[in-house]
C-alpha cells in the first residue's frame, strides 16, 4: 500500500459536519447560553481533545476529568476568545495545559497514597512505545511557535485541507504552506532528537480512541451549567485563564515560500503495529550561529550560479526561519543610495598609495557603484593617465584593482558612439598596452555600461533574487526591508524590483491568488526565479501535474532522430515546425554527434534549419544560406587547447538582422551543452526534490533513466542521492 500522509494517519481526529461555524455557535452560547450550540462545539472537537487527554494521561479517569475540564474552560472563557472562527488550535493548547495539571495532581496523589518518590510532573506517563511517542508528539506540538502550531493543528489534527485552512485564516497560500511545512520539519527534528521516529509518533496519534457519548454529554452539562461542578475539575483549570488570554490566533508573521515537504513524516499504512520497539536515536545537535551564518553565506553565493544550484539556494532561503532570514537579508540588501560627496571620496581613495585604502574603496563601490551619483565622464574628466585612471576603470568593469596597470585608457560615451552607429547602446573603453607591459596584448576595446539600466552587477543580481524571496515571505518584516530597498536610486534595477514587489504585495487581487495559467505558460516561465517560488507555493497535485506532463526522460532513439531531422527539410512548414519543437526538448545530439548530423545532411532546407536550431535562431532564419560545419577535432595541432566545433552560414538574404553571414560555436555532444528546455527540466527536477513525496521520487527515478550525459539526467540522479541521504 502506498505511504499515507500525516493528516491521513490522524484523520480519525475528526469533526462533526454541522454547517454552523465555530464563531456562530460560540456567539449563540455567549448571548443566550444556548445548550445546543455548546453541545455542538463539544461534539465537534471531542475527538481532538479526547485524543490528547488519553495519550498524555495513563489513567482513564484522569483523562475523563481533563476532557471535561477543557470544555469547562471553554465555557468560562467563551466571551473572551478573540479568534472565534477557529477553536481547534485553541482547544489543543488548553487541553495540553489541563493535562499537565492533571499529571501533577496524579503525581501528588501517588506520593501521598504510596509514599513513593516524587514523580516529575512533566514527564510522560505511558505504558507502551506508541503511548510514549504520542506523548512526545503532543508535547512538541505545544512547544511550536503559535503560528506554526495553529497551521499544524488545523491541517494535521483536525484534518482540514491546507488550502481551506489558509483561506479561513485570511493568509496567502505560500505563507500558510510554509508555516505548515516548518511545523512538520521542526517536529521531525525534535522527535528524532528524543529518539522517536516522526511517523511512529503520528501513527500513535492515529490510534486515538473516541470519547464515549456519556462523557461528551457530561461535558455539555458542566459547560452549560446543567450540573454542579466538582472542585477537582475546577482545580484542573487553574493557571489556564491567563494562557487563554494570550492565545490570540493572530497570523501577523508570515513565513517564506513552500517549505520542506513532509516526506519524512510518512509511515506505510500496512506497518501500523500495536507496539513497535524503537532504537533511541542520538540527539540531533542544533546548528550553531556560526554554522548557520556559513550556510546562509553559501546559499547567497549560489544565487548567482546557474540552476540547479541557484534554484536549490532560492528554495532553501525561502524556507529559512523568518527572523534569521530577515536579519541576514537586511545586511545584504541595502538601498542603493550614494551621495556625490561620498562617491568623490571613494574615487579619490583609489589613488592612495596604501593598497588597503584603495582596496577598501573598491570593495564599497562593488555594491554602491559610483554611477549611482556620478557619470563616467564626471569621474574621469579631470583624472590624467596613470594609476588613478586605471583603477577607476577597473572598478567600473568590476575587475581586480590593478587589472589595467600600465595601460593607456580612453573613454567614448554611448552618445558619441551613436553618431557612428545608431544601434550602439554602451560606452566603450579603448585600451592601449604600453611596450613594457607583460601582457603583450596590444590595443583592444571593451564595452562599458554608462547607464545604470544597462549595468550588470552580480551583487545587484543577488539583491533582485533576495527581493523575490522577500516578496514570497510577504510578512510585515519582509515588507519593511522591501520598503527600505525601494528608497534607492530609481534607475537601479534592484530598486525597481523592490517597488514592483511592493506593488504586487499591496494589490488585493495579487494577494488573493496567483493568476491561473495553462500548463504551457507555467512551463515557459519555470526558468524565472519568481515563477519557481510561485509554483512551489501551489498545491502539490498541481505542481506534479505540470511537471508530470512536461518532464520526460532524455531518451531519443537513432530512428526517431533520423525521422525528426528528415522532417526539418519538409516543404510543409507545419511538419518542420513540429520536428523543430520536439528537437528543442529531445536534442538530436542525444542520438548523434554534431559531426554525424552534418555529414548526413546535404546543403538545403534541412541543413539550414538544423543550423538555426544549433545557433538558437528561428527555424527559417538562414533560409537560402550555405551552411559550413568545421569539427573541433580539425583544429588540433593548430591551437594549443581544445576548441568546440564551428558552424557558419553565408549568403542568406536576411534583412531582420541586417547581415548576410552568421556563425558560432557548436558543442559536439550533449555532455557539455545546456539548452533552454534542459534548463527548465533541471529546475523542475529541483522542485520535485523539494517536494520529496513518493510521487515526486517516482518522477525523479523516471528522469534518471535518460541519456547518462544529459544535464537533466545527471540532475535527477543527484537529487535522488540527496534524498537518500
Amino acid at each position: 500500500m502506498a505511504p499515507v500522509r500525516l493528516h491521513a494517519l490522524i484523520r480519525n481526529v475528526g469533526r462533526s459536519h454541522s454547517t454552523n461555524s465555530d464563531a456562530d455557535l460560540l456567539a449563540r452560547f455567549v448571548a443566550t447560553q444556548d445548550d445546543g450550540a455548546f453541545g455542538e462545539l463539544v461534539r465537534r472537537y471531542s475527538r481532538l481533545v479526547w485524543g490528547q487527554c488519553r495519550h498524555l494521561l495513563a489513567n482513564e479517569a484522569d483523562a475523563d476529568d481533563a476532557f471535561q475540564a477543557t470544555f469547562l474552560a471553554l465555557a468560562k472563557s467563551a466571551g473572551s476568545i478573540r479568534s472565534t472562527d477557529r477553536l481547534g488550535p485553541w482547544l489543543h493548547a488548553v487541553s495540553h495545559r489541563v493535562c499537565l495539571n492533571a499529571r501533577r495532581a496524579a503525581a501528588r496523589r501517588t506520593k501521598r497514597e504510596r509514599g513513593a518518590a516524587s514523580v516529575e510532573g512533566d514527564s510522560p506517563v505511558a505504558d507502551s512505545t506508541w503511548d510514549r511517542a504520542a506523548v512526545a508528539l503532543h508535547e512538541e506540538i505545544h512547544k511550536l511557535p503559535e503560528s506554526q502550531r495553529v497551521a499544524f493543528v488545523l491541517c494535521c489534527i483536525e484534518g482540514i485541507a491546507p488550502t481551506v485552512a489558509a483561506e479561513q485564516l485570511g493568509l496567502k497560500w505560500g505563507t500558510f504552506s510554509t508555516r505548515l511545512s516548518r511545523a512538520k520539519q521542526r517536529l521531525v527534528d525534535r522527535l528524532s532528537a528524543r529518539g522517536f521516529g516522526a511517523a511512529l509518533a503520528v501513527g500513535a496519534v492515529g490510534r486515538g480512541a473516541v470519547a464515549s457519548a456519556a462523557l461528551v454529554e457530561q461535558a455539555v452539562l458542566l459547560g452549560s451549567g446543567g450540573t454542579a461542578i466538582p472542585a477537582s475539575l475546577l482545580s484542573l483549570t487553574t493557571g489556564v485563564g491567563g494562557m487563554l488570554m494570550r492565545t490570540k490566533l493572530t497570523m501577523a508573521v508570515a513565513f517564506a515560500m513552500l517549505a520542506l515537504g513532509a516526506a519524512s513524516l510518512v509511515l506505510p499504512a500496512n506497518r501500523l503495529p500495536t507496539a513497535l520497539p524503537v532504537a533511541r536515536a542520538a540527539p540531533v545537535p542544533e546548528m550553531s550561529k556560526e554554522d548557520k551564518r556559513k550556510q546562509l553565506e553559501s546559499l547567497w553565493g549560489k544565487l548567482v550560479q546557474r540552476p540547479p544550484n541557484r534554484t536549490i539556494a532560492l528554495l532553501k532561503l525561502s524556507s529559512w526561519p523568518e527572523k534569521e532570514l530577515l536579519a541576514f537579508l537586511s545586511e545584504k540588501i541595502k538601498p542603493l543610495k550614494l551621495s556625490q560627496e561620498r562617491a568623490k571620496e571613494l574615487i579619490s581613495a583609489l589613488a592612495s598609495e596604501k593598497i588597503e585604502v584603495a582596496e577598501a574603496a573598491r570593495e564599497e563601490m562593488s555594491y554602491f557603484d559610483p554611477r549611482l551619483a556620478l557619470t563616467v565622464e564626471e569621474m574621469v574628466k579631470d583624472v590624467p593617465e596613470g594609476l588613478h585612471r586605471q583603477r577607476i576603470f577597473a572598478v567600473l568593469m568590476y575587475s581586480q584593482l590593478d587589472t589595467y596597470l600600465g595601460c593607456k585608457l580612453t573613454y567614448e560615451s554611448s552618445a558619441s558612439l551613436k553618431l557612428r552607429n545608431a544601434q550602439q547602446t554602451h560606452a566603450q573603453i579603448n585600451v592601449d598596452d604600453l611596450p613594457d607591459t607583460p601582457r603583450k596584448r596590444g590595443a583592444f576595446s571593451t564595452v562599458l555600461a554608462d547607464a545604470l539600466a544597462d549595468m550588470y552587477n552580480w551583487q545587484w543580481d543577488n539583491c533582485e533574487r533576495g527581493i523575490i524571496v522577500l516578496e514570497h515571505v510577504g510578512s510585515p518584516g519582509a515588507v519593511k526591508v522591501l520598503e527600505s530597498m525601494a528608497t534607492g536610486n530609481s534607475d537601479a534595477k534592484p530598486t525597481q524590483a523592490a517597488v514592483e514587489a511592493l506593488g504586487r504585495l499591496k494589490n488585493p487581487r495579487a494577494k488573493k491568488e496567483i493568476p491561473k495559467r495553462t500548463t504551457d505558460e507555467i512551463w515557459k516561465s519555470i526558468g524565472e526565479d519568481r515563477a519557481v517560488l510561485q509554483l512551489i507555493a501551489r498545491p502539490e497535485k498541481e505542481i506534479l501535474g505540470v511537471l508530470g506532463e512536461k518532464l520526460k526522460p532524455m531518451i531519443l532513439s537513432k530512428e526517431r532522430a533520423k525521422k525528426l531531422l528528415a522532417d526539418l527539410g519538409d516543404d510543409k512548414l507545419t511538419v518542420a515546425e513540429a520536428a523543430f519543437r520536439e528537437l528543442s526538448y529531445f536534442d538530436p545530439r542525444l542520438a548523434f554527434t554534431a559531426e554525424e548530423i552534418f555529414n548526413e545532411l546535404p546543403q538545403g532546407l534541412g541543413r539550414q534549419r538544423i543550423a538555426a536550431f544549433f545557433l538558437n535562431q528561428p527555424i527559417d532564419e538562414f533560409l537560402g544560406g550555405k551552411v559550413t560545419y568545421t569539427s573541433g577535432a580539425s583544429f588540433r595541432g593548430k591551437v594549443d587547447h581544445e576548441v568546440p566545433s564551428q558552424l557558419s552560414v553565408a549568403n542568406f538574404p536576411n534583412l531582420r538582422i541586417g547581415v548576410s553571414s552568421f556563425g558560432g560555436s557548436v558543442e559536439e555532444t550533449v555532455r557539455t551543452i545546456s539548452w533552454l528546455d534542459s534548463n527548465r527540466c533541471v529546475v523542475g527536477i529541483v522542485l520535485l526534490e523539494h517536494l520529496g513525496t513518493p510521487d515526486a521520487v517516482k518522477a525523479l527515478e523516471t528522469m534518471a533513466t535518460g541519456h547518462a550525459d544529459a544535464s537533466p539526467t545527471k540532475a535527477a540522479k543527484e537529487s535522488l542521492d540527496r534524498l537518500k541521504k
